[in-house]
């Protein structure tokens, strides 16, 4: 009978324990999840920071080439349009881009972050491209 009450005790210790252990779990998971969107949040406004920048100063340039275009005429006027075109579809995929930063989960966020990045870059290139046409 005694060894009966034990082994019964030693079931139930044994049941608490891993329901202990199990609530553990739960709440140390909790708390990593709550970390990560902190964690996305910042790195998203970072990510935006970098590009803001970037969008402006091509905004900027698509302004001056649009004036430029005015006056221009034969092969001048049709090698900015086809920069124009080019410096406006560079941006856009990058605020597209920027656009669907809110949607990338911690999975993917790394290589959607290197994307951006390259583009904000493509832009930068773009950007240089077209503003040396202007001084032409």
């Amino acid at each position: 009978m005694w060894n009966d009450i034990m082994k019964k005790t030693a079931i139930a210790f044994g049941c608490v324990l891993l329901v202990m252990v199990g609530c553990k779990r739960e709440q140390s998971t909790a708390t990593n999840v709550d970390e990560k969107p902190a964690v996305l949040v910042k790195q998203r406004d970072d990510l935006r920071a970098v590009a803001k920048p970037q969008l402006d100063q091509a905004n900027q340039t698509i302004v001056a080439l649009e004036e430029k275009l005015k006056t221009a005429s034969g092969e001048a006027k049709i090698a900015t349009e086809k920069q124009l075109a080019s410096l406006r579809q560079t941006r856009d995929s990058l605020q597209k881009d920027l656009d669907r930063a809110q949607a990338v989960g911690a999975d993917a966020w790394e290589e959607f972050s290197r994307g951006v990045h390259r583009a904000v870059n493509d832009l930068q290139d773009a950007t240089k491209k077209a503003a040396d046409r202007l001084k032409q």
